[in-house]
């Protein structure tokens, strides 16, 4: 009978301690999107320019993702305030081929279909230490064995240009290291890890096949 006891003991122990853990992570996604994003661009921009511009304004990590041929197509979005859940909102509702969610503190942007292929791949083993830039991150995790075959399957990897936030004038912030160590994860987790370990990077991936041509980019944004 003592022993039931004490076993029951620390399986309710575990309940709350899960239940105090969801709440606190529900509390910090929530409080990630209540972030003010007043001085975003949101007139006249694409999706993935309004979600980076949004995202950069609120200082939060994350990251979108395309696989549309037609991602030329530009929107004035008017979202009910100026909180990054209220831009989020606005952007999907506005283009509903998109979904928002929070995962782990970092916001992504993903089709409604659900994420393309080459964000869920898993990789061994991810380590990088004391990377100069969200982008010299990238370069590594691409260099990984699994996704320089995945790549070629994605057609030649386009320069973009024109989706980033830039501040004439500003003074330079000091750069962070960023260090991440992951096993088994997906790509998207990967580039989740590195946009928390910077603290408000933004990585943009686009897949398309148009014309019978493939092409894909991905790279980050940082304020």
């Amino acid at each position: 009978m003592k022993m039931c006891m004490i076993l029951i003991a620390v399986m309710s122990a575990s309940v709350i301690s899960n239940m105090v853990s969801h709440t606190r992570e529900a509390a910090n996604q929530s409080t990630l999107v209540d972030r003010q994003a007043k001085g975003a661009n949101l007139q006249n921009v694409m999706v993935e320019q309004a979600v980076i511009n949004a995202l950069l304004d609120a200082g939060a990590p994350g990251g979108v993702a395309l696989t549309d041929c037609n991602e030329s197509l530009t929107h004035v979005f008017r979202p009910r305030d100026s909180s990054l859940r209220g831009i989020l909102d606005s952007i999907v509702s506005t283009d509903p081929r998109y979904t928002w969610k929070v995962e782990d503190g970092t916001v992504n942007v993903l089709p409604a279909s659900g994420p393309p292929p080459f964000l869920a791949i898993r990789v061994s083993r991810f380590d990088i230490s004391q990377a100069e830039s969200p982008n010299e991150a990238l370069a590594q995790l691409l260099a990984l064995p699994e996704l320089q075959k995945a790549q070629l399957n994605l057609g030649p990897r386009a320069v973009q240009g024109g989706v980033y936030m830039f501040c004439p004038g500003c003074p330079p912030k000091e750069k962070k290291k960023i260090s991440v160590s992951l096993k088994g994860a997906m790509v998207r987790e990967c580039l989740n890890a590195i946009a928390r370990a910077h603290g408000n990077a933004v990585w943009r991936f686009q897949q398309s096949e148009c014309g019978g041509r493939k092409s894909f980019s991905l790279d980050f944004a940082a304020k």
